[in-house]
């Protein structure tokens, strides 16, 4: 294994290092990787002319692109601050690549990489090994060198960056997916802050509770964030290249772990529900406000209410979403800075007056979107990031209000519509 050229890349905030590697040696590296690292997708399916011919080619010694790995972010954090000290001042001392370069042997040996691009060369490679077995040419063939370029430092956004900018090849990798994979750690229940539960449909059909999400809606809010819109992932395949291209273009290295975004909606969450008492909505057989059952007032009458409750209402993907793409605008029109700038505001929202009344309003407006929409979905969506524009920004009139956002919310929907 021998080291060459050493770059800084200020983009994601990393240290790239091209080495040579035997086959042999990569060989024993990616079958261990492959097998265990539970960000790589499956296989995609490798045949024809093509794929027989690359195979023939590296049997030959033909050159290939490097292969791109990247050092797990946990054991990265060994060389956390050298890596600092080189984005820093811009470039990699000879006591540094000392270092460096003893970190990537270790890191090697304990098999704490992922694979960013080359996955699909990974596997042709492995099948030239068994031609070369296959025409008594083994020994020569593990001998040659293939090159490699391994990522130093990067963290989760930093390693979505560059997948999605070096995956360009015949069989790109959806978006979701990249987005799904890089944020499988939400599923670690034990690394959730506030008590957050998230829950796969393999787990538990249903999210239940103030704190309990679905792991889908989850990636689904993390999306509407990155891309600043709460529309569905899957609406249409122009619309999410073009996203992409929003993600990559607003991409800033050191932005915040979207881990806080979750924390940040859950708190909301649990402020709404507190402030309301544990708001319930209690409903009859026939769809009728039990505290209302004459039609005294307000008249009522849901027959599929949208929720019952502010977890069932709040812990559904329309909120979520909308939460996801409203914090992005609010961060984009310089509302707020961060996230975490939220707290106060979100700390500080109430019922100006009775909560009862408000989230019973609530359920009667989604329940006419239902009604009137062509796409229910889309327009509960928006409606959403409606209701938290009136309340998180303090231009609105209704901000910081949990009675009134939801009112003013369907003016300014109505509007649209």
């Amino acid at each position: 294994m021998e080291f060459h050229s050493w770059f800084v890349d200020k983009k994601v905030m990393g240290i790239n290092v091209s080495l040579d590697i035997t086959i042999e040696e990569y060989a024993q590296l990616c079958d261990e990787i492959i097998d265990k690292n539970p960000l790589q997708r499956r296989r995609v399916g490798a045949k024809g002319k093509v794929y027989e011919l690359l195979r023939k080619d590296l049997l030959n010694g033909c050159v290939m692109p490097p292969i791109v790995l990247a050092i797990t972010e946990e054991h990265g954090k060994q060389v956390e601050e050298e890596v600092t000290r080189c984005i820093t001042s811009g470039e990699v001392t000879a006591e540094q690549k000392s270092i460096f370069s003893e970190f990537v042997a270790d890191a090697i040996k304990r098999r704490q990489l992922i694979i960013l691009d080359g996955l699909q060369r990974t596997y042709t490679i492995r099948q030239s090994i068994e031609d070369a077995k296959d025409g008594g040419r083994e020994e020569e063939f593990l001998k040659a060198n293939i090159r490699a370029d391994i990522y130093l430092g990067l963290n989760k956004m930093g390693i979505l960056y560059r997948m999605l900018t070096l995956n360009t090849g015949q069989t790109p990798m959806s978006f979701r997916h990249q987005i799904e994979i890089l944020y499988h750690d939400f599923i670690n229940h034990n690394n959730l802050p506030d008590g957050i539960r998230v829950t796969r449909e393999v787990e538990d059909s249903r999210a239940r509770g103030v704190g309990s999400y679905k792991y889908q809606d989850v990636v689904d809010m993390l999306y509407a964030f990155t891309t600043g819109t709460p529309k569905s992932l899957d609406k249409q395949a122009l619309v999410t290249e073009l996203k992409e291209i929003d993600f990559l273009e607003g991409y800033r290295p050191g932005q915040e772990d979207l881990t806080s975004l979750l924390t940040m909606y859950n708190r909301l969450v649990q402020r709404i529900e507190q402030q309301s008492n544990g708001w319930r909505l209690q409903l009859n057989s026939e769809g009728n406000d039990d505290e209302n059952p004459n039609g005294a007032g307000e008249t009522f009458i849901v027959e599929r209410p949208f929720g019952t409750s502010v977890p069932s209402i709040f812990g559904k993907v329309q909120p979520m979403t909308a939460f996801g793409a409203e914090v992005k605008r609010l961060i984009s029109i310089e509302k707020i800075r961060t996230i975490s700038d939220l707290q106060p505001i979100v700390d500080s929202c109430n019922f100006t007056e009775d909560a009862e009344v408000a989230l019973r309003g609530l359920v009667l407006i989604l329940n006419e979107i239902a009604a009137s929409a062509k796409r229910i979905g889309d327009a509960q969506r928006l409606y959403f990031q409606l209701c938290f524009r009136q309340m998180l920004n303090d231009e609105a009139d209704s901000y910081k209000d949990l009675s009134s956002c939801w009112l003013n919310a369907q003016e300014k929907y109505n509007i649209l519509y």
